[in-house]
């Protein structure tokens, strides 16, 4: 192999291996975004949870709520009842 063909396949080499250097590059930089943006969805999710869980709480307690002015207000009838009866006796 004479000199120029050394120079043109150290050069072929040469860019192989720049070729390589940036293919690894981008996928460490895919690598990255992408944990990256696991990382933003874990979060919104894990927000989503939260606000989940107080509406959840608020909804029981809301119900909670209505279920007591129910009993209040049947407990009322019954007493409204009774007293009309008692009176009619």
């Amino acid at each position: 192999m004479d000199q120029s063909q050394n120079v043109s396949h150290q050069a072929g080499q040469a860019k192989g291996q720049a070729e390589r250097l940036i293919e690894m590059d981008q996928s460490q930089n895919a690598s990255y975004q992408a944990g990256q943006t696991k990382g933003q969805a874990e979060e919104k999710a894990s927000g989503m949870m939260e606000k989940a869980g107080s509406a959840a709480q608020g909804a029981k307690q809301s119900c909670q709520e209505s279920g007591e002015q129910m009993k209040s207000k049947a407990q009322g009838a019954v007493d409204a009842v009774k007293s009309t009866l008692d009176a009619n006796k």
